[in-house]
């Protein structure tokens, strides 16, 4: 990394990735696990409550990660510069997920 870059920091149970100096870097760090917990709120409402529209919606954020994934690997846009893990990327999650509401 360049001496102008600034030093990335990972939040500790995931991998994202964030500038520690910059606090709206860890706010958007914080709001890119949201899905995660979606999943979490949408398996516990199953369990508790068993009603067809958490499981429909439950369904549909599985296709949507999942069709976010093949997209990704279909499209393979590289990451810009400095940005760590050096593989492709693509800002498709949040347009995806939109897009099933």
């Amino acid at each position: 990394m360049g001496s102008l870059e600034p030093q990335l920091q990972s939040l500790k149970v995931t991998h994202v990735y964030y500038n520690p100096s910059d606090p709206l870097s860890l706010l958007s760090a914080f709001l890119a696990l949201i899905p995660q917990a979606l999943m979490v709120i949408y398996v516990t409402l199953i369990y508790a409550r068993r009603e067809i529209e958490v499981v429909l919606m439950f369904v549909g954020q599985l296709l949507c990660e999942l069709s976010n994934w093949l997209l990704k690997r279909l499209i393979k846009e590289d990451r810009p510069p400095g940005i760590h893990p050096p593989s492709f990327w693509l800002v498709l999650g949040t347009v995806v997920l939109c897009g099933t509401f």
